[in-house]
């Protein structure tokens, strides 16, 4: 009857709702948190049975970081600006290319070859202030003849740095880890997260509540 088969209808919803619950149940808020990069990370999932990925999260950022971090002496990026003889990497290319995009498109405003310029400003030695004596000869001398990233190639694996010229991607390096640390979750099925990197952040899907 058509009463048989509204009752049977409802019913029918009334699993689905309650299938629909179930298999949201077993998914659990994770929190990591930890140092890197010179900075601060926090990174929230929605992860199923609560697995925790702090140890695979921290082993990404640690990969990020001897490949891109001027704060380590032992990482690609430091080696390549000593003039050290060797291949760049995967996520150093990635970035190099990301960089490159950026710096065409705003017409040479976003600049990772702005290092040496950092430097004699004292920004990497907390040197800023009214002590810091700033010879402005020597800040032209610099941006005319070491800034400038159309002057650095990047030929297959190998970077070719002019003498002089070093590279500093801390303004993309950590945008970059958020994206791959988000994409790592992804490919964990994980869907419903938020990942910060010293205030880069990237979050989608829905919190715990």
């Amino acid at each position: 009857s058509k009463k048989n088969k509204l009752g049977m209808k409802y019913i029918y919803l009334l699993i689905l709702s309650l299938c629909a619950c179930s298999s949201n149940d077993n998914r659990i808020l994770v929190k990591n948190s930890g140092y890197a990069q010179g900075t601060y990370y926090h990174i929230k999932y929605l992860s199923e049975d609560g697995e925790n990925y702090k140890s695979q999260i921290d082993s990404i950022i640690l990969e990020v970081d001897s490949s891109l971090s001027i704060y380590k002496d032992y990482s690609l990026i430091s080696k390549l600006n000593k003039r050290e003889s060797i291949k760049t990497d995967t996520l150093f290319n990635t970035v190099f290319w990301g960089a490159k995009k950026v710096f065409v498109e705003s017409e040479g405003n976003f600049d990772c070859s702005v290092l040496p310029l950092a430097k004699a400003w004292g920004f990497y030695k907390n040197m800023l202030g009214d002590s810091l004596v700033i010879d402005s000869a020597f800040i032209r001398r610099i941006s005319k003849f070491y800034v400038g990233f159309d002057k650095i190639s990047l030929i297959a694996d190998s970077l070719v740095l002019p003498i002089g010229m070093s590279l500093d991607f801390n303004s993309i390096a950590q945008g970059y880890t958020v994206d791959v640390i988000s994409q790592f979750l992804e490919s964990k099925g994980d869907s419903n997260y938020l990942v910060e990197v010293g205030g880069e952040l990237l979050a989608k899907g829905m919190n715990a509540d």
